[in-house]
């Protein structure tokens, strides 16, 4: 907390905005090694369900991505347990440095939603919160048309075909404003990703009627006969993605004593779908007196956390790989050196733009990766040498930050 209080000092941070979210890292830690007991494994966002886990927590600032508090936790454990327990200390860290007026508001998503996570936030303790329900939670809200006329566009020039209207209601034994928008561009990707699902649950039906059909015609004739129980379990299975029980209808009959299985689209339901459900978001916020741009806005800035996370994973320019770690020590250690490296990068990120030279991190890396400097060591006198340093040919940019950086000082002499 010294260094990070050195920083905020410094650089006048805007902390009027926190986002905070979770994440995991997948580990090779062996099964059977005793002496890590914080790597368990769980629902990993990589795909690696077989592996061990890290979990990673972070608060960090909307603008300009300044990590502010970390934790490193065991991989089995859920968000919103470890946010019961970081959020406590975060308002104890950071009590005095929350904005006076308006205080800090801390964006977090909808898996850290509980009674007593939410009642932290109190009224005067200068800590307020953005976040979002469930659809199915709040169906009275989730199934309004995407037409209603209550639904009005917004102004905001981030807000480009979003529409949104405002209301109140008492969400875990709080008085809450609720926003609830309809993003155009959301429901196109959304309506893709159902369709995609559709198609891949239409093809394990497709495949398991199929296998039916051919035992009744004799085709096949080996393994194990099937019944309407295991029917019902390969349909269960292949519905399993979101909407699609709804939206697939399945009929499993019989005939000549062998299981048989139709299904097709519930156009209605899709319809219902479409009209109600995708493309909606549902936000939540006791900052009863800001305007409903400024909530939409606040509440999309989680992105910001989430990019981070993305930076942290990149194999090429990221901070946590790879991770040569197996006790919990020196894994919390690991968790400490990466969080101080987004420190400095953030630093670097700052400095590049406020000096007009705005670029992705991963630009800013190879800009700053091909600034060499070459050492020529020239035979003078016999047992003598003389140096020469060469700095590597440099373009416009580098040639900005190897100013902005002062990095003649580091030169050889």
């Amino acid at each position: 907390m010294k260094l990070v209080n050195s920083v905020l000092d410094r650089e006048k941070l805007d902390l009027s905005c926190t986002s905070y979210d979770g994440t995991n890292f997948y580990t090779f830690i062996g099964s059977f090694n005793t002496r890590c007991p914080i790597a368990k494994r769980g629902k990993n966002k990589q795909g690696r369900g077989d592996l061990r886990q890290i979990n990673y927590a972070l608060f960090c600032t909307r603008k300009d991505h300044f990590p502010l508090y970390f934790d490193v936790f065991e991989g089995n454990r859920h968000d919103s347990k470890e946010f019961e327990v970081l959020i406590d200390r975060f308002f104890q860290a950071f009590k005095d440095r929350a904005p006076k007026g308006n205080g800090m508001t801390i964006v977090f998503d909808k898996g850290n939603n509980s009674s007593e996570n939410l009642n932290r936030f109190i009224k005067d303790s200068g800590f307020h919160f953005v976040g979002s329900v469930k659809p199915d939670d709040h169906k009275e809200l989730a199934t309004i048309s995407n037409n209603d006329k209550r639904l009005e566009p917004l102004s905001h020039p981030r807000l480009d075909q979003v529409k949104a209207f405002r209301t109140h209601k008492k969400i875990y034994g709080k008085d809450l404003t609720v926003v609830v928008t309809f993003n155009n561009n959301l429901y196109v990707s959304q309506v893709k990703s159902i369709n995609n699902e559709i198609n891949k649950s239409m093809g394990k039906l497709n495949a398991t009627a199929a296998k039916l059909d051919d035992r009744i015609a004799g085709i096949i004739t080996r393994g194990k006969k099937p019944t309407k129980e295991s029917v019902h379990n390969q349909v269960s299975r292949a519905l399993s993605g979101q909407h699609m029980k709804n939206l697939i209808k399945t009929v499993i009959g019989e005939r000549d004593g062998i299981p048989t299985l139709t299904y097709k689209i519930d156009t209605d339901e899709y319809a219902r779908l479409a009209d109600t459900y995708l493309g909606k978001n549902i936000i939540i916020t006791d900052n009863h007196n800001w305007t409903t741009e400024d909530i939409v806005v606040t509440y999309r800035s989680q992105y910001v956390i989430e990019d981070v996370f993305k930076q942290m994973k990149d194999r090429n320019t990221g901070t946590w790989w790879p991770m040569y770690h197996w006790t919990d020590n020196m894994i919390r250690v690991h968790g400490f050196y990466c969080s101080l490296s987004l420190l400095l990068r953030a630093l670097i990120m700052k400095k590049a733009k406020e000096n007009g030279l705005p670029m992705s991190i991963n630009k800013l890396h190879d800009k700053l990766f091909g600034i060499r400097e070459v050492l020529n060591i020239f035979s003078k006198k016999k047992n003598q040498q003389k140096a020469q340093s060469v700095v590597s040919k440099l373009d416009e940019v580098q040639e900005q930050l190897f100013n902005l950086f002062e990095m003649k000082k580091y030169l050889a002499s």
